[in-house]
């Protein structure tokens, strides 16, 4: 079972959109093609039409999608368009990458085919108290559908461990870390607007980012900080740093290349896995970390091996553990050293899809 399977990936977006399950998304779609398999997308677009296109062999399907409540896109033309879809291309594989509001209308049948759950992150138990008190109506489709699955793959023992949504299923999950393509981070045109040394994260404006912690850090370290991802703007004239908005995947290849530091200070396990600290590792970089119970970025990143962890929300610890890198560069460069060793060996999307696909064969 590999040539000529169809593999259906449901998802909220899809590439170009920025985001962690977006890119990897996109990276294991593309390897698994190179695998021998016929790969479709569905995910939600802005607008009032059903758009399809095609990137690098992968077909995709934008549902229209006119509302994004509570951080999410949710298209009322779900089930109409997933319908024809599927009588269109009549999927061997179903891979749902959850949270997602939509694919939750698949809990009203029974799969036909093989349905898998690509369990990315809890919405029960996270810190906003607003998703806390939905997630009572989120939670009777979204257990249905975890008990229709043919597997669960989750990205960290750390994490399939600590979920509460999962712990039913936990003897049967499969932990396959997520993965990226190194080439998708290849620099291809120039750009020298911000000048090193700099400390840098990515990632879109959210609750749990942590990114005032680390402005605050940085100011008091006297380190200039860059900020890159969607919303980061808003934070402007609040604190001293560079805010790049809507910068596009060369401006983040630049910036990976020429930062000292990578920083990821999330405040809780919303950050599942921290996928930013792997293409940071591909680019040899020492990482600071927040050791949060439970997430997965506590075995992506190593303690003292490819970086230092601190304590969640901690603004001193933060700024002694920069500092400890920032000016010991012997260990700075060791660390990153020790990163790019570790990139290489565990988290390259082509072994992540071999393992899927052996799943996929499997549960056949």
């Amino acid at each position: 079972m590999v040539g000529g399977v169809r593999v259906l990936h449901i998802t909220k977006f899809f590439y170009p959109e920025r985001g962690g399950i977006e890119y990897f998304t996109y990276d294991l779609a593309k390897a698994q093609l190179k695998l021998g398999l016929e790969i479709y997308v569905i995910c939600h677009r802005k607008g009032l039409r059903l758009r399809k296109r095609e990137i690098d062999g992968i077909k995709i399907f934008e549902i229209p999608t006119p509302f994004k409540p509570f951080y999410a896109p949710l298209s009322p033309l779900f089930p109409f368009y997933y319908h024809r879809i599927l009588k269109a291309i009549s999927p061997d594989i179903f891979h749902i990458h959850m949270p997602n509001l939509s694919p939750l209308y698949l809990s009203l049948t029974k799969p036909q085919k093989p349905l898998i759950i690509h369990w990315h992150a809890d919405v029960r138990g996270t810190n906003d108290r607003k998703l806390s008190f939905l997630y009572h109506l989120y939670k009777i489709p979204e257990k249905k559908l975890l008990e229709n699955a043919s597997a669960v793959i989750v990205s960290s023992f750390e994490y399939a461990k600590s979920s509460p949504t999962l712990s039913f299923r936990r003897g049967n999950s499969t932990v396959i870390p997520l993965g990226i393509n190194p080439g998708r981070l290849k620099r291809k045109k120039p750009f020298n607007e911000i000048k090193p040394p700099f400390i840098l994260s990515v990632g879109r404006l959210s609750f749990y980012k942590g990114f005032g912690v680390l402005l605050k850090a940085g100011e008091l370290a006297g380190l200039q900080i860059v900020l890159l991802g969607k919303g980061v703007k808003r934070l402007k004239g609040r604190f001293k740093g560079v805010f790049l908005d809507n910068a596009d995947e060369d401006i983040k290849a630049y910036l990976l290349e020429k930062c000292e530091i990578f920083v990821l200070p999330s405040l809780g396990r919303e950050e599942a896995f921290g996928l930013s600290i792997v293409e940071a590792m591909i680019y040899r970089k020492p990482a600071v970390v927040s050791y949060i119970e439970g997430s997965g970025i506590i075995w992506v990143a190593e303690p003292l091996k490819t970086g230092i962890f601190v304590k969640p929300g901690d603004v001193h610890s933060l700024k002694m553990a920069i500092k400890s890198v920032f000016f010991n560069k012997k260990l700075g460069k060791k660390m990153g050293l020790n990163a790019k060793h570790r990139a290489y060996k565990l988290f390259l999307a082509e072994e992540v899809a071999k393992k899927i696909v052996s799943l996929y064969k499997e549960i056949a």
